[in-house]
């Protein structure tokens, strides 16, 4: 057996969002989710449910976070930061009804990689890593159980820092509901709805991830929205940064103006200072060669 070496002091970072998922040919959108006789079960006697349905059927689209983070600012603000004890009760019962619902449905999910072009990419990013000597961190925010280096005999496991993925938000679990939904301290309004925070959930997996970031002078995000409801992981990603090489990869051109815009939102009046010291390539992710949408590489 060849033996490896990691001599770098810096890692390659790789982030996974639900578009890569998609990608991957997993249909775990929340759309699907929605869909699904998973969630049908609980529609009947569950508002937020049907908050959740009645949002899909306006707009073909829905952000399941973010509804939980409205409807909880809805009754704050429904009974001026007083919510009688009954309907947090109410409230409480049904997220975590939802949050269930949502890990028998991804449960089912077929877990090893179906797209080619996928394939070919994820063994680019780590042969890269081996031949530069770099250990890599990869954080996944999907729930679905998915081993990145087993399909490439080529690849030694003690590359990835920690041996596996960090599931920063937990994974499904036939038996036990390990999954961690919720919203970020920024979008909820009331203190008696804490039980929402993703932060304060046992199943958060962040310690490894935090104690890396500063360690990272090449940061890959796929499928990634940079959305509010996961602040907390993101900030420390772009604010203040200096010297990275950032890959981001768009699902076409309205997705790599909205990335761009959070990307704004995280490092704030330093926006023209972020492109002017760091070295960031955009690439469409709806291309299977994955051609450049922007980048400032000279």
């Amino acid at each position: 057996m060849m033996d490896y070496y990691f001599s770098s002091d810096t890692i390659d970072l790789i982030i996974v969002g639900n578009g890569f998922d998609l990608a991957n040919n997993f249909k775990t959108s929340y759309k699907d989710f929605v869909k699904s006789e998973y969630f049908s079960e609980i529609l009947s006697n569950n508002d937020l449910a049907k908050r959740i349905q009645a949002k899909l059927e306006i707009q073909n689209w829905v952000d399941v976070e973010m509804e939980i983070a409205e409807h909880s600012n809805f009754l704050f603000e429904k009974y001026r930061s007083n919510i009688p004890n009954d309907i947090n009760e109410k409230f409480k019962k049904e997220f975590y009804e939802l949050s269930g619902a949502l890990n028998n449905f991804i449960n089912d999910i077929c877990s090893f990689i179906s797209n080619p072009s996928m394939e070919s990419k994820v063994k680019f990013w780590l042969n890269r890593s081996l031949a530069e000597h770099k250990k890599i961190l990869i954080m996944t925010f999907n729930y679905v159980n998915y081993d990145f280096v087993a399909f490439t005999e080529r690849t030694p496991r003690t590359l990835l820092i920690n041996g596996s993925p960090i599931y920063v938000h937990g994974n499904a679990n036939r038996y036990e509901n390990k999954i961690v939904l919720g919203v970020d301290e920024r979008n909820i309004k009331c203190k008696q709805h804490l039980f929402l925070l993703k932060s304060l959930n046992k199943n958060t997996d962040t310690k490894v991830y935090f104690s890396y970031i500063d360690k990272a002078d090449r940061i890959i995000l796929f499928g990634c929205s940079l959305g509010e409801t996961d602040y907390r992981y993101y900030e420390p990603l772009f604010k203040n940064a200096k010297n990275k090489k950032y890959e981001i990869y768009c699902y076409g051109d309205k997705e790599y103006l909205k990335i761009r815009n959070q990307i704004n939102q995280y490092v704030g009046l330093e926006k023209d200072l972020f492109y002017e010291e760091n070295e960031v390539t955009f690439y469409d992710s709806s291309d299977n060669d994955f051609s450049i949408i922007y980048t400032n590489k000279n």
